[in-house]
């Protein structure tokens, strides 16, 4: 009779134990990592903007400074466009994160917010913005 080999018995690779600051510390580096992905997205939306003032879409705009009065209202963007002999101003903001827009949707309802996810086209980014003029 053949001699059976005792099963091997499989291991649960564990992970190292991470105590309540290591998590701190991780939220903590992801928090500043979303704070410069979405000061890129400005950057790359003042970078459209000026596009449009060059094509002749829109005729000023003003990104507001951070922790300004107007950034703390829910305006990061303020745009002049030209409407049927008309001048009109519309503000918005940006944000990159599903769950900061919910937020600033309900804190700044006056105000248009428009989420732009990392991936999002720049067609879809200067379509949203040319909708608020109607």
């Amino acid at each position: 009779m053949p001699k059976l080999l005792p099963q091997r018995q499989a291991r649960r690779k564990q992970l190292p134990h991470r105590s309540r600051d290591d998590l701190n510390g991780l939220n903590g580096r992801r928090s500043i990592r979303m704070a410069v992905r979405g000061l890129q997205l400005e950057d790359e939306i003042e970078y459209l903007m000026q596009g449009l003032i060059d094509n002749g879409l829109i005729i000023n705009f003003t990104r507001h400074p951070h922790n300004s009065p107007e950034d703390e209202s829910g305006r990061d963007f303020t745009v002049v466009k030209q409407v049927n002999n008309v001048t009109v101003s519309v503000s918005f903001g940006v944000t990159i994160s599903l769950k900061c827009w919910n937020r600033a949707k309900f804190r700044h309802r006056e105000t248009p917010q428009f989420c732009f996810p990392p991936n999002c086209k720049r067609e879809t980014m200067i379509f949203r913005i040319m909708n608020l003029f109607g």
